[in-house]
C-alpha cells in the first residue's frame, strides 16, 4: 500500500509535470495578438490623455523608431524598433529589462555593414525633420537613398521599415524577421540563441514571423518562399515556394480546419504545416493588407477592377482544401488588416477610414464620413471588450462602440503612429514614433 505521503508526493510530481506540459503549448503571441486583432479578454480604458497623464501608467523611450507592433507576453512587451534592435520592458513598470541588436547589415561585411549603418541613420535624422523627397534626384534624401540602395540592394521607393514585421513569442522564444538580414530567435531573457540568414531577399518584405509547434515560420515575399525554422536550433525544417508574380507584403494567416493547422498565404495558396500545399490561388491579392481566417471563412484584399475585400469559405475534402467564394464587397483595404467580431467585419479602408461590413453578406452597414485631414495609414484596428479602437493619420485613436452602426465614445490624442495597437489585460499599448505608451487604469 502506498502511504500517504507517498501519494502525495507522487499527485503532486504528475501535477508540475501537468502544469509543465500546459506552459509548452503557450499560444502564439505576434502580430494583433493572433493576427486577428481581437483581444476577447482586455477591458482597457476607453479614455486617457498623454499630456496630462490621464490613464497613462507608464511611457518609455524607444531607442529608435518603429513600425512595428508592440506584443505582450510573459509578463513582458517586447518590440522591434529600426533597424533590427529588440527592446523588453517591464509590463508592470516600463523598465527597460533588455535590449539587443541583430546586425541587420552584417552579411555585407564589415566595411559595407558600416557604412549602411551610417546611411540608414542619415535616412531616419531626415525623416524625423519631414525632409523626404525620394523623387527629386538631387535632394539629400534621394541621394543616401540611392547610395543605401546600391550598398544594399534595397529599394526604398517602398519603404515601410525594416522595423515592420512585428516579433512573435511562445512565452519560451522570442523571433524577429529583419527583412534583408538574418530570422533571429532569443530567449525571453535577450539571449540570442540563433541567427540564420536567408540568402535572396533584397526588398522591404515586411512579413511578421509566426510560431507553432516549436517552429518559427517566416515568409519571405521576395520569392514568395514560406519557411519554417526549428526554433530550438535555427535548422531549417522545410521551405515551399507559394503564388506567383511580383513580390508580397503581407503576413499569412495561421488557422485550424478539422483536424489540422494551415497557413493562408497572401497569393491565396493554403499550407499544411509541415510545408504541403493543399490549396493554390483560391485569391489574387494585392497590397500589404494581411488575410485572416475565421471560423473556417478568409477574408482578403483580392486584385483586380472587381475587387476588393473577399471572403471564402474554406473546407477540407480528403487531403486537399476548397475553397467557395461568398462574396466581395466594394470596399478596399490600404495596408491595414481587418477584423471580425460578432458577425461584422471591421477594417480601415485605403484612405484610413471605418468602415463595417455584415461578415455573411458583405454588405457595406457602415462607412464613417470622409475628412480631408485623415489619409490611409498601414496601422490595423484592435477591438476589445465591445469597442474599437482606430488609429489614424492625425495621431489620434477613436474609440468606437461596436456595432452596425458603431457609435463614436472617445476620441485621444496620441501622436502619429505607423503600427497597430496591442491589448492585454486592462491596457492598450501604443508606439509613436520613438515612445511606448502603456494605456490603463492606474
Amino acid at each position: 500500500m502506498i502511504s500517504a505521503t507517498r501519494f502525495g508526493a507522487v499527485v503532486a510530481l504528475a501535477l508540475y509535470f501537468a502544469i509543465a506540459a500546459m506552459a509548452v503549448v503557450t499560444p502564439m503571441v505576434g502580430f494583433r495578438g493572433d493576427s486577428g486583432g481581437v483581444f476577447a479578454d482586455a477591458k482597457p480604458p476607453t479614455t486617457w490623455d498623454i499630456k496630462a497623464c490621464t490613464n497613462v501608467v507608464w511611457k518609455a523611450d524607444l531607442p529608435a523608431s518603429t513600425t512595428a507592433s508592440p506584443i505582450v507576453v510573459d509578463g513582458k512587451v517586447i518590440v522591434v524598433c529600426e533597424p533590427d534592435i529588440v527592446v523588453c520592458y517591464d509590463v508592470q513598470t516600463g523598465k527597460l529589462l533588455w535590449q539587443k541588436s541583430g546586425g541587420a547589415f552584417d552579411y555585407l561585411g564589415e566595411e559595407k555593414a558600416k557604412r549602411a549603418n551610417v546611411l540608414f541613420a542619415k535616412l531616419r535624422e531626415l525623416e524625423g525633420k519631414g525632409k523626404v523627397n525620394i523623387n527629386d534626384e538631387k535632394s539629400e534624401y534621394a541621394l543616401a537613398a540611392h547610395e543605401f540602395g546600391q550598398l544594399t540592394k534595397v529599394s526604398l521607393h517602398y519603404w515601410p521599415g525594416f522595423s515592420t514585421p512585428s516579433a512573435v513569442s511562445d512565452g519560451v522564444n522570442i523571433a524577429i524577421r529583419t527583412p534583408v538580414g538574418p530570422v533571429l530567435c532569443y530567449d525571453m531573457d535577450g539571449n540570442l540563441k540563433w541567427a540564420e540568414k536567408v540568402k535572396g531577399l533584397s526588398r522591404m518584405a515586411p512579413c511578421s514571423p509566426l510560431m507553432l509547434k516549436g517552429q518559427i515560420i517566416t515568409f519571405d515575399g521576395t520569392n514568395l518562399m514560406l519557411r519554417a525554422f526549428d526554433a530550438a536550433t535555427g535548422k531549417m525544417a522545410w521551405d515551399v515556394q507559394v503564388g506567383r508574380g511580383h513580390y508580397k507584403y503581407a503576413t499569412p494567416a495561421l488557422f485550424h480546419l478539422g483536424d489540422n493547422d494551415y497557413f493562408f498565404t497572401d497569393s491565396g495558396d493554403v499550407v499544411t504545416t509541415d510545408g504541403k500545399i493543399v490549396a493554390a490561388g483560391l485569391l489574387h491579392m494585392d497590397g500589404g493588407s494581411s488575410p485572416i481566417v475565421v471560423d473556417g471563412v478568409a477574408y482578403a484584399n483580392e486584385t483586380g477592377k472587381e475587387g476588393g475585400l473577399t471572403a471564402v469559405q474554406l473546407s477540407v475534402v480528403a487531403d486537399k482544401v476548397e475553397g467557395k467564394k461568398l462574396w466581395t464587397a466594394k470596399a478596399r483595404l490600404g495596408g491595414s488588416t481587418p477584423s471580425v467580431y460578432d458577425g461584422l467585419v471591421y477594417l480601415l479602408d485605403g484612405g484610413g477610414l471605418l468602415v463595417v461590413l455584415d461578415a455573411k453578406t458583405g454588405e457595406i452597414v457602415y462607412q464613417q464620413p470622409r475628412e480631408k485631414d485623415i489619409k490611409g495609414l498601414d496601422a490595423s484596428l484592435a477591438i476589445a471588450n465591445g469597442m474599437i479602437y482606430v488609429p489614424n493619420s492625425k495621431g489620434e485613436i477613436r474609440v468606437f462602440k461596436a456595432g452596425r452602426k458603431p457609435e463614436l465614445v472617445a476620441t485621444n490624442i496620441v501622436e502619429p503612429i505607423a503600427s497597430s495597437p496591442f491589448c492585454a489585460g486592462e491596457r492598450i499599448y501604443l508606439t509613436g514614433r520613438t515612445t511606448l505608451y502603456a494605456i490603463g487604469a492606474k
